[in-house]
């Protein structure tokens, strides 16, 4: 870089200047080691050291008790699962609002929460009326009847009096 005709050379912090011996503040046992390259042990006499990789290894008896028992949690887990969910369909189904119960999404939080889950109907039988229950009311033309009553008049009788 030039300033004024002068030579002015660019230092940078990192790079300790030959010649110096003042230290930087870090050791080499400080520094990281750089990406990609991995550090060797080295001994006193300057020699790399190759590691001693042991496996860890364990009886197999020993692995099939953990692998049963880790099978034996996740069917425990399974099994909780879908009594949850049936629990929350029989939640949204009690409170009645909705034709059908599976219409609403499961979420665990509505079966600590009655007050979550009453939020939630509502929020989705606003947003989707046509998933509301339809309250049938009136002579809908099923069920039980009452008998007909007898005509006033009959044909019958009036044929009788034209002749």
């Amino acid at each position: 870089m030039n300033i004024d005709n002068t030579q002015v050379e660019e230092t940078n912090p990192d790079v300790q200047p030959e010649g110096t011996s003042e230290t930087w503040g870090i050791s080499p046992r400080d520094a990281e080691p750089m990406d990609g390259i991995e550090e060797q042990p080295v001994s006193q006499d300057g020699e790399v050291q190759e590691e001693k990789e042991e496996p860890d290894t364990f009886d197999r008896s020993y692995v099939e008790k953990l692998r049963k028992e880790s099978a034996k949690y996740r069917d425990k887990a399974k099994r909780a699962e879908e009594l949850e969910k049936r629990l929350h369909r029989s939640l949204v189904a009690q409170d009645g609002r909705l034709a059908d119960p599976d219409d609403m999404e499961f979420n665990p939080d509505h079966l600590h929460d009655a007050d979550a889950l009453s939020d939630a109907i509502t929020k989705l039988v606003a947003s989707k009326p046509g998933l509301k229950a339809q309250q049938l009311s009136g002579d809908v033309g099923a069920g039980v009847r009452e008998k007909p009553k007898p005509p006033t008049t009959d044909l019958l009788s009036i044929m009788k009096g034209l002749i």
